[in-house]
């Protein structure tokens, strides 16, 4: 296998194709009616199924074409394609301009699947980009993505909040940065914050069904990718990117960045650069105190184009600091203050081979360093400076994988390896003793379609095995090495026929118990609890039904999705209701349970003018205990959004009103959290002026002030949600 590996890296930077005649072919994307640039739309030669990625100004780029004629056709979700043909000469370019329609109907929360014969990507479920993440835009990703229809978030404070779908959070949801990790701890405690700024995030995807298997076994939630081009995968023809600067007042919060991409010879390179700093969050009822905190992210990556490839490499690191509420039960009076900092490297390449069963083949490995520290206040110095716990994480990847060409009925397909490294090392006063955890996994996902049927296939088999430094008894059991082999499949089947589409999805996840959840045991402070681990634990098993129907036309548009989820030993800290000795916190058990979820989302859409739209969403879940009959703790309530939009030329208003029932079933120990509607008004512009594009988005969030909480809150008992804020985003594409 190794060698296997080295082969593909050796042939991803050689010159594979013997020299000929070439030419570059380079041009403009725009929207049809509006002007405005159609970013990150796909540009293919149909012919050779080459293609490029059109930047934020609309261009794109495509060099080494071989002379003769070419079909290069445009498209974007949202959009119907559009091709024409060119004559390509050697040496010379060829200029043009590419102008995409609009399908019979453009939703904030529904996708039109565009025609994608020409593309290896799977299509996500719901994509956020441009206009619409421009106005989503929030201090975090849970934060960006909270509209989003079956989206809530969970939170210690504003810094450590992380995305819920389907009332599934945790490592059920997958939360990647370029297609890999984002190498934090985000996933293992509500205190943990995710180590990504959205900032610079060209697009936002939710990806769920049988192709979030190629990325894990475990997606029961989905996959959350935020996309960046750290390594360009295209070579532009000038320099371009852009520039932002955010504000909002809830906070004093201020934010900024910028990000470049530029050509140099055979080569591209890309750097981008964010910080953020906030004051103490303001609620309704007065400051919610020890919330202020901020960040800084840099990265640089570089990528050599050849006429069968590419390949390239980036380093990237982030440092963030953030506080943590107190005064409640449990809590350290005065909260705790979290340091956290992330390095990583990653090189990717690319063959695309003439011929064959495949027409790429990637290979890529990524390294990276996370360290974390949770500090206590010191009276005597009032400062604080003592260290409670403090984690590093040493993680390492490396994949390759195969795009299959498409083929009779097969429309896109990937099969790929990959293996795992991890080490976590934990200090401070939790006893978790370090461990290396280490996996390999083989996986495949294809879609075939015939006529007006389509169906998703994907396999996967992992092989896990999670090691101790020492084997030894201990209080919570024996502590030793667990080796786990879970398969996972998923099989998708849908129908489409004129305005109408339909499909259901099954899907069987397998989770395995993390080190902490095996070996932990001890106080952590910030999450206000003291955390008990079981080495006993199994593997959690997911099997996962969705049916859903859409109906889409010129004056509406309309989809429902009705879920059940069905867990064999549930994996989740369960409250004892005892509290530890040492210190007044309660006592959290992990352990596996029978568990089920259940529920339904849906999004409206209605055209009621050529100007006016309405959109309204719902979504709802309710978790069971199946052995007991107890409801899951933190599962969110009924929530729901109103959404009116007037849109007239380069001018975007919008009114909002975001609703959410009283939540009264709940785990034990777990507090009731009353219903609520909060009314916001935002307002979008974008004019282009010397060949640059001008964009201001502003909010007014909260307007009434109203004071409400959101249930998966664990701050919610000592004051309410942010009060009225205003926003304000400007960018500018160059």
């Amino acid at each position: 296998m190794i060698r296997t590996l080295f082969l593909l890296v050796s042939v991803a930077w050689a010159p594979l194709a013997a020299a000929q005649s070439t030419g570059t072919i380079r041009g403009r994307v725009m929207d049809a009616d509006t002007g405005e640039p159609v970013a990150l739309a796909t540009v293919v030669l149909v012919e050779s199924e080459r293609g490029a990625t059109v930047h934020e100004d609309g261009t794109f780029e495509l060099v080494r074409v071989a002379a003769g004629r070419h079909t290069v056709r445009a498209q974007r979700l949202g959009y119907d394609s559009h091709a024409r043909s060119v004559e390509v000469r050697p040496g010379a370019v060829v200029e043009l301009e590419l102008r995409l329609h609009a399908t019979v109907y453009r939703s904030r929360a529904i996708e039109v699947t565009a025609d994608r014969a020409a593309s290896d990507e799977p299509a996500a479920d719901r994509v956020l980009s441009g206009r619409q993440l421009r106005q989503q835009l929030g201090r975090t990703l849970a934060e960006t993505l909270v509209n989003e229809a079956g989206v809530t978030q969970s939170s210690m404070g504003p810094a450590p909040a992380r995305p819920v779908i389907r009332g599934l959070g945790g490592d059920r949801l997958l939360i990647l940065e370029d297609g890999r990790s984002t190498g934090d701890l985000s996933s293992s405690s509500p205190d943990h914050a995710v180590a990504l700024d959205p900032m610079n995030a060209e697009r936002i995807e939710i990806l769920r069904g049988p192709a979030a298997l190629v990325y894990a076994s475990n997606p029961a939630a989905g996959v959350v990718n935020v996309v960046r081009g750290q390594i360009p995968t295209s070579k532009p023809g000038h320099l371009h990117g852009s520039v932002s600067l955010q504000g909002e007042t809830v906070n004093r919060g201020l934010s900024g960045g910028f990000n470049l991409t530029g050509p140099a010879g055979p080569w591209a390179w890309k750097t981008d650069f964010s910080g953020r700093t906030a004051s103490d969050m303001r609620t309704p009822e007065g400051p919610l105190p020890n919330t202020d905190g901020g960040n800084l992210h840099a990265a640089l990556g570089a990528t050599r184009f050849a006429a069968s490839g590419w390949w390239g490499v980036s380093a990237n690191l982030l440092e963030s600091w953030y506080g943590i509420p107190g005064d409640f039960v449990g809590a350290h009076p005065n909260g705790i203050r979290v340091n956290m900092q992330r390095h990583q490297v990653d090189t990717r390449g690319e063959w695309q081979p003439e011929g064959g069963l495949f027409r790429r083949v990637e290979v890529l490995a990524h390294g990276s360093r996370y360290f974390h520290e949770e500090l206590e206040y010191s009276t005597a110095r009032r400062a604080y400076d003592i260290v409670g716990t403090d984690f590093v994480l040493r993680g390492a990847r490396l994949q390759a994988v195969a795009h299959q060409r498409p083929q009779g009925a097969v429309v896109e397909g990937r099969f790929g390896w990959s293996g795992t490294w991890s080490r976590l090392t934990v200090g401070g006063f939790s006893y978790t003793p370090p461990a290396t955890e280490t996996g390999i996994a083989l996986f495949g996902w294809q879609k075939r379609r015939w006529g007006a049927w389509s169906v998703e296939t994907a396999l996967r088999v992992d092989r896990f095995r999670v090691s101790p430094d020492r084997e030894e008894d201990s209080r919570i059991g024996r502590i030793r090495t667990r080796t786990f082999t879970p398969l996972s499949g998923g099989l998708k089947l849908m129908w489409n026929r004129g305005l109408w589409e339909t499909g259901a999805t099954w899907l069987r996840t397998a989770r395995m118990p993390s080190m902490k959840e095996l070996y932990s045991e001890g106080p952590h402070l910030p999450a206000y609890s003291y955390e008990v681990g079981d080495p006993d634990l199994g593997v959690e098993t997911g099997s996962n039904t969705d049916v859903f129907l859409q109906y889409a036309s010129e004056a509406a548009a309309v989809r429902i999705t009705l879920f059940h989820i069905r867990f064999g030993g549930y994996l989740y800290p369960r409250n004892t209701g005892e509290e530890a000795v040492a210190r007044p916190l309660p006592i959290y058990q992990y352990t596996g349970a029978d568990a089920a979820l259940v529920g339904f989302e849906s999004v409206a859409e209605w055209h009621l003018s050529r100007n006016w739209v309405a959109t309204v969403t719902a979504s709802a879940v309710e978790g069971t205990l199946t052995d007991s009959g107890e409801p899951l703790p933190f599962i969110p309530p009924l929530t729901g959004k109103l959404d009116l939009a007037h849109t007239r030329g380069a001018v975007t208003l919008s009114s909002s009103l975001r609703l959410a029932a009283a939540q009264e079933r709940t785990g034990a120990f777990e507090t009731p959290t009353e219903g609520y509607a909060v009314w916001d008004l935002g307002v979008q512009w974008y004019g282009s002026r010397g060949g640059r594009l001008h964009t201001v988005a502003a909010k007014l969030d909260n307007v009434t002030d109203a004071a409400y909480r959101m249930h998966l809150s664990r701050v919610k008992a000592i004051l309410p949600e942010p009060g009225r804020s205003f926003n304000l985003l400007y960018r500018l594409y160059f």
